[in-house]
């Protein structure tokens, strides 16, 4: 009873383990990862984001604006790029956004005049809140997280070894995609701001907060711009940390511009060369907000990030960052730990509605299973994680529906395979009902032939006999005794019909052979017509479940059991005995069992066995009866011994082959 009350309990907790264990696993599994990269990549291409802020413009340096170049002259980069953002800001632009190559993070070792050394120094210092320097952290997102503050470009106070403008107001980073094929590629999830430490810190434990690209343009540009209200949303949205980008296309849908080189005939080297604009991009970079792509070809370290569109540039993915944030069409992915309980909540509900007892049915069809449940939870998981998709929610798909349906196919095996055995056992107890049917009218055929049969054949002759030798009849003395007798057959053949239309497994044996014999002893205490006490010892017998043979075997041994008992009752128990306690015990060893009642008083009363007393006491074929169960089982033999010390011990002994 405590089994089958806790069973939906201990189902959802199997249930739950599994799902936190497939969770886990399949979190971490490259293919799982890589399906629901490929979903959300095709979910974001055919989502619209609406019209393409026309603040933003690209600005992309290819190989022959600056042929001839020496590479490995840090002061002429450094030159380029200040000469380039000065133009920039004076033809317009309101912000300019930098992603300077790897070359400039190094220190300018020169021994020409020291004015000379720092050409950033004088533009950071006069265009602070127009410039935003883009630093490359590390990797992943952890408190050891380092970044370089770009303190060799950073203006310095003579009176100060510290930098006169702080680096978290110029300085922000963009994270480069360690694994582009993954959900967390800064290709599609972008943070808000984090905390690093800088490289030339003395103490590189102290932790700054840092803002992404994104984040630092977007407030500059604001400001320059006096959109207060614009301001104020970005300060707000820094309570998400991190966020779902939204894509207007593939690369190159951004509008963009090209830079050449105006330099003196007589002068060849670039840092005596300005960089000038076509008219038309002139007019294009007025109140811009300009992103300063790194410079493609040889001798430059270029990155490329793996989008839902293919590759792109870095200033690329940052301009769609910064317009989700201008939009505010940013999408929104739920945590990982949401998998878990989407697909735990899944799981639990398939459980329940298969294995719930509740039901009149304990396996629900296997074809309803297949059929419309799993199609139904995946179809309605599908269409709200649409919705909620085109309202900016994305929802995990793969490892939740995979989860469901592969439980729920497993779940439907099972149900095909547990109906199968149970089909097995009934058709095996029906042919146990035909040879317990043949047995019990045989048995009874031969009760009538050697019971009221035999009588009526002793009537027979005694009426002979008077006949012969005294010629006055007793006739009524022998109609009484004919009657009597034909009573008695009329009774067993009543029993034969009842017994032939009612025959059925017992039911108290279909948990086994020990359990039944424990709940009919239960049965006669509750019922007080067992009084003695009872000594218990039943050890599960290794049945075979779907052998028709001893499920046949097992009732007889059951009916010796029952027949023993009732003796115990009526001979040993008081009155009629001296009783006052019965032991049962059912062992196993290999192959050999052994079923024994006992108990420690005499009867009181003598058995009449004359067969010419008209009140033959029941229970007069009993000793016949367990003769010819322990007959027809497999090796069976019986014996009732009585005890030294009083009582009386009755055994059955069979072989029982277990597969």
């Amino acid at each position: 009873m405590n089994t089958i009350r806790y069973r939906p309990a201990i189902s959802i907790g199997l249930v739950t383990a599994w799902s936190l264990f497939y969770c886990a696993v399949s979190s971490n599994l490259p293919m799982l990862n890589k399906m629901e990269l490929d979903i959300q990549d095709h979910l974001i291409r055919l989502h619209k984001p609406g019209l393409m802020p026309k603040e933003i413009l690209l600005l992309k340096i290819k190989q022959p604006a600056i042929l001839g170049y020496n590479f490995h002259n840090l002061y002429k980069l450094n030159i380029f790029y200040a000469n380039l953002v000065k133009s920039l800001i004076n033809s317009g632009a309101k912000l300019v956004v930098i992603n300077l190559p790897t070359q400039m993070i190094q220190y300018i070792d020169l021994d020409t005049d020291t004015q000379l050394e720092h050409p950033f120094q004088e533009l950071i210092s006069k265009y602070s809140n127009q410039i935003v320097l883009v630093a490359r952290p590390s990797n992943l997102p952890s408190e050891n997280s380092v970044i370089n503050d770009y303190h060799n470009l950073l203006p310095f106070d003579n009176e100060s070894i510290n930098p006169s403008i702080p680096p978290e107001q110029i300085v922000s980073y963009f994270r480069y995609g360690a694994h582009p094929q993954s959900l967390d590629s800064p290709a599609r999830k972008a943070e808000l701001f984090s905390n690093f430490s800088y490289e030339d810190d003395p103490d590189i434990n102290i932790h700054h907060k840092v803002k992404s690209v994104a984040t630092m343009a977007l407030e500059k540009f604001y400001m320059n711009s006096g959109n207060i209200k614009g301001f104020q949303n970005i300060t707000h949205l820094q309570t998400l940390l991190s966020f779902q980008m939204n894509f207007w296309g593939s690369a190159d849908t951004f509008p963009s511009i090209d830079i050449h080189f105006q330099c003196p005939s007589s002068q060849l080297e670039i840092e005596h060369c300005n960089p000038s604009f076509e008219p038309q991009s002139l007019e294009k970079l007025h109140d811009k907000l300009v992103l300063i792509d790194l410079p493609e070809g040889k001798g430059f370290e270029t990155y490329r990030e793996l989008s839902p569109f293919g590759e792109m540039s870095v200033a690329e993915v940052e301009a769609n960052q910064i317009a989700s944030l201008m939009t505010n069409s940013f999408l929104t992915r739920i945590p990982n730990w949401y998998d878990y309980i989407i697909t735990t909540l899944g799981l639990d509900f398939i459980s329940l509605y298969i294995l719930s007892p509740g039901k009149k049915h304990k396996l629900i069809p296997v074809h309803l299973l297949v059929g419309w449940l799993l199609p139904i939870l995946v179809g309605s998981y599908v269409a709200l994680s649409f919705i909620l998709f085109y309202q900016g929610l994305m929802f995990p798909l793969s490892i939740p529906i995979l989860g469901w349906v592969g439980t729920g196919s497993g779940v439907a095996i099972y149900s095909i395979l547990r109906q199968s055995i149970q089909q097995q056992q009934k058709l095996a107890e029906r042919q146990a009902v035909l040879l317990q049917s043949r047995k019990l009218l045989h048995r009874v055929a031969t009760d009538i032939h050697d019971g009221p049969l035999q009588e009526l054949k002793l009537a027979m002759d005694s009426i002979e006999l008077l006949a012969l030798s005294h010629p006055s009849p007793m006739i009524n003395s022998i109609l009484d005794r004919l009657e009597a007798v034909g009573l008695a057959l009329r009774n067993q053949l009543s029993s034969t019909r009842t017994i032939a239309e009612k025959l059925e497994i017992t039911p108290e044996l279909q948990s086994g052979l020990d359990r039944g014999i424990h709940q009919w002893l239960q049965k006669l205490i509750n019922s007080r017509e067992l009084t003695l006490s009872v000594k218990e010892h039943l050890q599960p017998l290794r049945e075979p479940k779907s052998d028709s043979a001893w499920i046949d075997s097992r009732e007889d041994i059951f009916r010796f059991f029952r027949e023993a008992i009732a003796n115990v009752i009526r001979h040993a128990q008081p009155p009629n005995g001296s009783a006052t306690q019965v032991s049962v015990s059912l062992t196993q060893k290999d192959h050999h069992c052994r079923l024994v009642i006992e108990n420690n008083g005499t009867s009181l009363t003598p058995i009449l066995l004359d067969i010419a007393h008209k009140k033959r006491r029941s229970g007069g074929y009993g000793t016949k009866l367990m003769k010819t169960i322990a007959a027809e089982i497999p090796n069976g033999s019986w014996q009732r011994v009585p005890l030294e010390e009083g009582g009386m011990q009755v055994t059955l002994e069979w072989t029982l082959e277990t597969p």
